[in-house]
């Protein structure tokens, strides 16, 4: 492979943190309540964040130059995008430095109803009918505040992760212009 073809140079360890924030999606995805979720939750935007850090700290100095590039034009942008700044930033620095959960989830619960039978006296009970299985409960994701309200955030996960595999891909071509 030539060394100006962009796979010449790689952004392993963000990529890496990407891979582990589709994991994340992926327990997002399988429904988790309560504390499972708040964990899971925490996990994914924190490493969302992180796939930036890890740019800043690429040891390939070309990555490094051309993640400053891309940042100046990001900052330049403010507030678009808006997953990064809007969701990637805020929510994470909500979450790890004022403890405010922007996401949430709700759980809906049936009750199986009851019925009662009046009898004259001497009249037997109808024969007793078979109970219903009592479905599994509803869970359900959403944003609580924020320009994402009411989204699913397990949605802003993958959109994420889609964007940030954009930004890298952009990063490695930049880089892989620049003269070794």
């Amino acid at each position: 492979m030539s060394s100006s073809s962009p796979k010449a140079i790689q952004a392993r360890r963000a990529r890496e943190i990407v891979d582990y924030c589709k994991h994340a999606l992926v327990l997002l995805q399988e429904g988790p309540t309560s504390h499972d979720w708040v964990v899971k939750w925490a996990g994914a935007i924190g490493l969302l964040r992180t796939v930036e850090d890890a740019l800043r700290k690429d040891d390939e100095p070309r990555i490094r130059t051309a993640q400053n590039k891309w940042w100046k034009e990001i900052e330049g942008t403010k507030p678009s995008p808006q997953i990064f700044w809007d969701f990637i930033r805020r929510d994470r620095n909500l979450l790890l430095h004022e403890a405010e959960l922007t996401a949430g989830q709700s759980t809906m619960v049936f009750v199986q109803g009851v019925s009662v039978v009046a009898l004259a006296a001497g009249q037997q009970p109808p024969p007793e009918s078979k109970a219903r299985p009592i479905p599994k409960p509803i869970h359900s994701y959403h944003m609580n505040s924020g320009p994402f309200s009411d989204r699913d955030p397990r949605d802003l996960v993958r959109e994420a992760i889609v964007w940030w595999e954009d930004q890298i891909t952009t990063i490695e071509q930049d880089a892989a212009k620049l003269s070794p």
